[in-house]
């Protein structure tokens, strides 16, 4: 049973790392390494905000989790998470809530404000964290962003909070570099020396695509100070099948001047492109064989959403798959989630066990298209489209943001139209797209069909 303590509060850091330490099994189960990035894992939490076919814009307002307690046979509060935006539905506050058993009342964690450009973006991020001695929010760190003339992030600078100055005080920083098309080719993190006022360069990331736009590889670097130069450090390889489904996404590491396997996750979809299957194996270079670990099996609803997620690990003595925990997922009639149950494997009585239940809360408005005149009414075409998607913002001047979603929220595509507003789409799968037009402190919504000669 989770308890607050009430004489002084651990920073931020001891805060987030008590919360992962509790949360790390649940990462673990239903996270494996390819997952984390895999746009098409589907079991993370809904995003905050995404557009659904009835035009209806959804704002995640509020999560609360509870525990069950196998002892009284109740759910008792865990945790609160409450999401502010502002008029344009940028997110502007987080405030993360820990349940005090003692009190029976919800208690400050931690903090996060953002704040954004007249174009909507993000150009600074303030985290906090709550000191229940002092009564007060204490500031721990921020973020500043800046962005090229085509809205893509160009640099980010990290400063943590100096209590004895009472100033910001810079830390690192990382660099990015696209293509024409708004890929990222490169991204490269430094840290800051104040002795000698320098950046001293630490990581680096190359990434490679193939002719439509999907990565097929990720190197990553670290500096090596003494030489001047850059060491290979991981690799990670990404396989498609011929309808863009990433099929395989393997790990490398260094060693002696050779790639050394690591680990991998291979994938198996349904007719309907939905992931149905994920087996994750490690390389094991004593016996140079790889060896089963986890696997992740999904089912979905006739509407084509998540509804559940198993997990289960690899038996080496008996040779078999073991069920280890379970997400199932409710969801309203636009298919946000709306209670999310966990289970664990009782090995005991080859039951499942309820653990932990999550409900989300919603603003549900309507959201109609923006068209003020005729200069800045935006214009979509071709649609159905096939190769490309123009969009027309007319006279308009400034930078304006793309955002392609999927029906099931997943965000597809993220490019400014600046110059380029003849958006490739040949890469995607045939059906109906939801696109949000972000320009100044407006908003542009809609839906597109993708079809196929």
């Amino acid at each position: 049973m989770k308890k607050q303590q009430n004489v002084g509060s651990p920073n931020r850091k001891t805060i987030l790392f008590n919360k992962a330490m509790k949360t790390i099994l649940l990462l673990a189960i239903f996270t494996p390494v390819a997952f984390f990035s895999h746009p098409l894992s589907g079991s993370a939490p809904p995003p905050a905000r995404y557009k659904s076919a009835q035009a209806v814009e959804f704002r995640l307002d509020s999560l609360v989790e509870e525990n069950y307690d196998t002892i009284t046979k109740q759910w008792i509060f865990y945790n609160r998470q409450v999401h502010t935006y502002d008029a344009g539905g940028h997110e502007t506050q987080f405030i993360d809530y820990d349940w005090d058993t003692i009190s029976e009342n919800w208690l400050y964690a931690a903090k996060d404000q953002h704040s954004y450009d007249a174009d909507g973006n993000k150009y600074q991020s303030v985290h906090y964290t709550w000191d229940n001695s002092g009564i007060r929010w204490d500031t721990l760190s921020k973020e500043e962003y800046f962005y090229d003339t085509s809205a893509n992030l160009g640099e980010d600078l990290f400063y943590t909070w100096d209590t004895i100055t009472g100033r910001f005080s810079l830390k690192g920083k990382n660099e990015y570099s696209y293509d024409t098309n708004g890929k990222c080719l490169q991204d490269i993190s430094y840290y800051w020396q104040q002795e000698g006022l320098l950046w001293i360069p630490a990581g680096k990331n190359e990434y490679t695509y193939d002719a439509e736009g999907y990565m097929t590889q990720r190197i990553y670097y670290q500096w090596k100070n003494s030489s001047g130069i850059w060491i290979p450090s991981k690799r990670r390889d990404q396989t498609y099948d011929d309808s863009k489904n990433m099929i395989q996404d393997k790990y490398y590491y260094w060693v002696e001047n050779q790639w050394i396997d690591q680990d991998e996750s291979n994938y198996t979809f349904d007719a309907n492109g939905k992931d149905i299957l994920c087996i994750y194996a490690v390389y094991d270079t004593v016996s140079d064989q790889w060896t089963n670990a986890q696997k992740w099996e999904r089912g979905y609803d006739a509407a084509g959403y998540e509804s559940w997620v198993i997990n289960f690990k690899w038996d080496e003595v008996e040779s078999e798959w073991v069920p280890r925990a379970k997400y199932e997922y409710t969801r309203d009639e636009f298919g946000n989630i709306v209670m999310s149950m966990l289970y664990y494997w009782n090995t005991t009585n080859s039951q499942w066990m309820q653990i932990r239940r999550s409900a989300y809360y919603y603003t549900y408005q309507n959201t109609p298209v923006i068209s003020n005149d005729k200069n800045s009414e935006i214009k979509v075409y071709p649609n159905p489209a096939d190769d490309y998607i123009v969009f027309d913002m007319g006279n308009v001047p400034g930078i304006a943001r793309l955002e392609l979603y999927d029906m099931q929220g997943r965000k597809v595509i993220s490019v400014g139209l600046n110059d380029n507003k003849q958006i490739p789409v040949g890469h995607l799968k045939k059906g109906i797209y939801l696109y949000t037009v972000h320009y100044s402190k407006r908003m542009f919504f809609g839906k597109v069909a993708i079809s196929r000669k």
